[in-house]
């Protein structure tokens, strides 16, 4: 069973106030921005430690809700656009001047989906990986065939198969 707009429209404020509500900012900064016409953010410590790193966060949600607004999400934006929004910000990071090798990817959900994604991509075209990959609960089955959907249901606190069947 899919998602009506309604629903939809529901889900997305449901995870604006989580969001709101689970990540303070004590001691960091926060700078929107735009990437061409995906918008971003930069959050930063307000006391920088010195070293150039950075990590490029590929936000959950299952592809239809999220952060900063929802300009490029599902359905509205289908498949291939989230993976050319991750490209974009990790060609963003580049031409900013942070190597390959000071740049984490990181994402939960369907962001650690789009992490791998975005690593894939790198990798095929040649180009030099990221220093380090962290994946929180990533949907990495987007079939849910996998034997791990029935026998470890209880074990992952976000990805449900009921959300998965709605948001896929």
């Amino acid at each position: 069973e899919t998602m009506t707009p309604e629903e939809l429209e529901h889900q997305r404020r449901n995870q604006e106030i989580l969001g709101r509500l689970t990540a303070p900012m004590a001691g960091m900064e926060y700078e929107e921005l735009s990437i061409g016409a995906m918008p971003a953010a930069w959050t930063r410590l307000k006391a920088p430690h010195g070293d150039r790193r950075v990590i490029l966060y590929c936000h959950g949600g299952g592809y239809t809700s999220g952060n900063l607004g929802y300009s490029r999400l599902a359905p509205e934006h289908h498949y291939p656009a989230a993976v050319e929004d991750a490209m974009r910000a990790w060609d963003y990071l580049m031409y900013q001047g942070y190597g390959a090798e000071n740049v984490t990817v990181a994402g939960d959900s369907a962001g650690g989906n789009l992490a791998l994604v975005l690593c894939r991509r790198l990798k095929a075209a040649g180009r030099r990986m990221p220093r380090a990959l962290l994946l929180m609960s990533p949907w990495t089955d987007m079939t849910m065939s996998g034997a791990s959907y029935r026998e470890r249901v209880e074990s992952d606190p976000m990805l449900t198969p009921e959300y998965i069947e709605a948001v896929r």
